[in-house]
């Protein structure tokens, strides 16, 4: 899917959660928490999820405040005075999504909005 329908799919109730995806891993936990630092007061938890994929990781960030007015959030980005509507998770989307996460390597941050994380165990029988 490409990052023009990834924006317009997302939907206005799902809010609070955001996965930052193929986090390298590079980036330190201290580093990823830096990079956040200006809306770290917006941000309840974070995790970190590491799978079988080599050299990255992902972020699971949850907010405090989830404020999603019953428009349209797309709608509200014309009409910057009604920008305070906007949710803490879509705030941080906008200011974090493909942004580098640092000025020496080219990777940048990707973000996708979450509803909700489901863990699955394998067990071999």
């Amino acid at each position: 899917m490409d990052s023009s329908r990834l924006q317009a799919a997302t939907p206005a109730h799902q809010c609070s959660m955001l996965c930052m995806l193929a986090v390298p891993a590079f980036v330190t936990c201290r580093e990823l928490i830096q990079f956040v630092g200006p809306m770290s007061e917006k941000i309840s938890e974070m995790k970190i999820i590491r799978d079988d994929s080599p050299n990255q990781y992902m972020a699971i960030i949850n907010f405090k405040a989830a404020v999603c007015p019953s428009t349209n959030l797309l709608s509200l980005y014309k009409h910057p005075i009604l920008s305070f509507f906007q949710s803490d998770a879509t705030a941080f989307y906008h200011q974090y999504n493909d942004v580098e996460f640092n000025s020496i390597e080219a990777e940048k941050c990707t973000l996708l909005f979450v509803e909700r994380i489901e863990t699955v165990i394998y067990t071999n029988r």
